[in-house]
């Protein structure tokens, strides 16, 4: 840029862009302090304490079907299951929604106690059923 070849017509145009970029400016500064302001301890509203997650919502718990069930309850209810369902067995998932359970509650009932019981056989994967 040769500064002997500018122009009247550019020089206004220059002093009008440097004025329109103070003005931006000053509003940017503004905006800056405002923004400064929220994250300070001392302004209105602010909040003490472990800030907000992004997700803040809160998945609602699972409410209980009611009352637990005593010891060997549990046993009981399957072994039932299991024998109304007869030699077809019934899959892991079934049993689960007939119980209210979560079905990963009911393969690791499975693997400890229920592999305790002679009469419950694995017949595929997630299917047991009584041949008692």
């Amino acid at each position: 840029m040769n500064l002997s070849s500018l122009t009247s017509a550019d020089l206004q145009r220059l002093a009008k862009l440097i004025s329109l970029k103070e003005t931006h400016l000053a509003e940017i500064t503004k905006i800056d302090a405002e923004l400064a302001g929220f994250g300070s301890a001392s302004a209105p509203g602010a909040k003490r304490g472990r800030p907000a997650r992004a997700n803040a919502t809160k998945a609602p718990k699972a409410k209980r079907s009611g009352k637990r069930g005593g010891r060997g309850k549990l046993m009981e209810k399957i072994i039932g299951l299991l024998k109304e369902a007869g030699k077809g067995g019934l899959p892991v998932k079934s049993i689960a929604e007939s119980l209210k359970l979560k079905p990963q509650n009911i393969h690791v009932w499975f693997s400890s106690t229920g592999r305790k019981v002679k009469e419950i056989k694995k017949l595929s994967p997630g299917t047991f059923a009584w041949v008692g």
